[in-house]
């Protein structure tokens, strides 16, 4: 026994002229194959139904007075096109559908109407085909108006008309037109009965939608921002999905979008709030479907919260929200973003700046693994550069929490690949030259000195180079001369370390005439170079040092130096011992009285007696000179 449709099957087969039937005329031939088309369909063989289609829509288009029937089988034809995703052929179908059924069509019926200009305008606007959805949208518009009543089941319609003929002329640049046509839905809703505008919620969240849009295109961020957060509390109040929206999903973005919104209007405590509540939406229970289906949108989202939580400099805030979208339940397909990796690398550089460094390193290295897996799928030729430059924070964060080791490697790959872009990128170069003084920094505290002074040195000569605009560039040649001179130093390379150091002195000399802040970096430099003097055998040059030292810290502090004591001292010690040595005793009394002072007063007795050491020194070898001076400074015979 044949079910309904094989049954159908075989009377279109008899029809058309497969058994001994004898064909009728044309439109009996589509009617036959508009039966056969119907069967295949209903027996899942959509392809075979659309071959047979065509056929129908041949003959009704053939035979005399067929518009109606043509009309019908269009609207069929349509249905299977859109079944097997070949929208534009569906498009020509329903365009031709509605010609027909018109007023002004052969086959004018507007009941007829209005099916076939739901799917046109909805197929035109998923192709983005605005332009010529436009007036058909407009026509079902004023279609549905005439018919719609108070009850959900006629508001419905034409609200939904409404809403996307609003949404046409939004996307055609028409926001005026679009913000009218969302006012004249709203207004309609106004008028409906509270049960009504209920069961409607989801309707008047996607017109609150277009609203916040066409807002957002008139500039108008204030009424934007109202509108996403109005769309939000609609979406709110659902649960159940409508028409394959989930109001969690669309709750997400709208609190997103608010949040966007707010940013760029200053309100940073109410973006960063909204953003807050929309990651914790889709983190909640509510959310469930965000994370099964949207992952990737809850991943945009946190890491936008990230973003505001960095630039509001809520460092630690940053690092535990980055962690914890990185521990994500349900990771998607997609990298995190490069504003994420911005975000802690702004993070990482606030905590370092404020000892936090262990906090530091986590978010350096977070940073690092996002740009890691993001240049794996992108070509954004901005990622090497960032790379680059997190490595060279992480390395030198690595370095100050004891990995060293891990550091240096760091510090390794930081190098090789800002040599890669300097070399068809020269303004590269002085980045090259920061992750070289980063290098020295982590093989130093690895005890590879002769490898850090090279590392130095390289970089040293290539800022050199690059010294066009010599002030700029002043400060980061010092501090990598600096390096330069202690790793030579301590791989007992003394000559090289003292003319680093000279080198330095003299950039830091320079730099403070005109800025008194670098009067401390250059105090220090002359009293390291007077160390390397006198440790060469150049005992005049270390004595010239140690006093220019010794002159800008009077310059700076006078003679009370508060909390800089330390530095004060520093150079008076290298001051008394280039003087003693040189053999000038009694001069060398004045920097060691005033250590000894400065000693006692900070009751550091170890220090102080090898100080009153030095002064017995300097007794025995002038007694006389010696025990002046001391009457001079302490107005007291010397004592014996």
């Amino acid at each position: 026994m044949l079910d309904a449709a094989s049954a159908a099957l075989a009377v279109a087969g008899y029809r058309r002229g497969a058994h001994s039937i004898v064909q009728s005329d044309a439109r009996d031939q589509g009617f036959v194959h508009m039966l056969h088309a119907l069967s295949l369909r209903q027996l899942g063989r959509p392809e075979e139904a659309l071959e047979v289609s065509s056929r129908a829509v041949d003959a009704f288009r053939s035979a005399p007075g067929g518009e109606d029937d043509l009309a019908g089988q269009l609207r069929q034809q349509a249905e299977l096109l859109l079944g097997l995703d070949r929208q534009d052929e569906a498009v020509a179908a329903l365009r031709e559908a509605v010609r027909l059924r018109g007023p002004a069509g052969p086959a004018a019926n507007e009941e007829q109407l209005r099916p076939l200009l739901d799917p046109l305008v909805l197929t035109l606007c998923r192709l983005g085909r605005f332009a010529e959805a436009r007036p058909y949208a407009r026509q079902e518009t004023e279609l549905l108006g005439r018919s719609a009543g108070t009850a959900p089941e006629t508001a419905r319609p034409y609200l939904v008309a409404l809403g996307r003929y609003a949404q046409v002329l939004e996307a055609c640049q028409d926001a005026g037109e679009a913000l009218a046509l969302c006012a004249r839905a709203e207004a309609f809703v106004a008028g409906l009965p509270a049960a009504a505008r209920d069961e409607l919620t989801a309707e008047r969240a996607l017109v609150a939608e277009t609203r916040a849009q066409a807002h957002s295109a008139l500039v108008d961020g204030p009424a934007g921002v109202a509108a996403w957060q109005e769309a939000a509390e609609l979406w709110q109040r659902l649960d159940a999905p409508h028409q394959g929206l989930v109001p969690a999903v669309r709750q997400v973005m709208a609190l997103n979008n608010a949040a966007v919104g707010h940013q760029a209007l200053g309100h940073h405590d109410r973006a960063l709030r909204l953003i807050r509540e929309a990651v914790e939406l889709a983190l909640g229970d509510r959310g469930e479907p965000v994370l099964r289906d949207r992952p990737e949108l809850y991943e945009a989202v946190h890491a936008t919260y990230v973003g505001y939580l960095a630039r509001g400099g809520r460092a630690e805030d940053t690092l535990r929200e980055a962690e914890r979208l990185r521990d994500r339940p349900r990771p998607s397909a997609t990298p995190l973003p490069v504003h994420f990796a911005n975000s802690l690398r702004e993070a990482s550089l606030a905590l370092a700046a404020t000892g936090r460094l262990a906090l530091a390193t986590r978010a350096s290295g977070l940073a690092v693994a996002t740009l890691e897996t993001l240049a794996l799928s992108s070509a954004d030729p901005y990622l090497p550069t960032m790379l680059a430059a997190v490595l060279v924070d992480h390395a030198a964060n690595l370095a100050q929490t004891g990995a060293a080791a891990d550091g240096a490697e760091t510090a390794d790959r930081a190098v090789d690949l800002w040599r890669r872009l300097a070399a068809t990128e020269p303004e590269a170069r002085i980045n090259l030259a920061q992750a070289l003084g980063n290098r020295a920094s982590c093989l130093h505290v690895l005890g590879r000195h002769a490898e850090a002074a090279g590392a130095a040195g390289e970089a040293s000569d290539l800022v050199r180079a690059e010294m066009r605009e010599e002030q700029r560039l002043l400060p980061l040649l010092a501090d990598l001369l600096s390096q330069r001179a202690t790793c030579h130093a301590e791989s007992g390379d003394l000559t090289a370390a003292a003319d680093a150091r000279d080198e330095e002195a003299a950039i830091r000399y320079r730099l403070w005439r005109t800025d008194p802040s670098a009067g401390p970096g250059a105090a220090r430099a002359l009293a390291e170079l007077s160390a390397h003097f006198e440790e060469t055998g150049h005992l005049r040059e270390a004595v010239s040092a140690a006093k220019a030292a010794c002159g800008i810290h009077h310059e700076l502090y006078g003679p009370e130096p508060g909390e800089h004591w330390r530095e004060v001292v520093f150079a008076l010690a290298r001051a008394g011992t280039a003087l003693l040595k040189s053999g000038a005793a009694a001069e060398a009394v004045a920097p060691f009285v005033r250590c000894l002072a400065l000693y006692l007063r900070a009751g550091d007795m170890d220090q102080a007696a090898a100080c009153r050491s030095a002064i017995d020194i300097a007794h025995a070898m002038d007694p006389a000179g010696v025990a002046a001076e001391w009457r001079r400074m302490v107005g007291a015979d010397f004592p014996k």
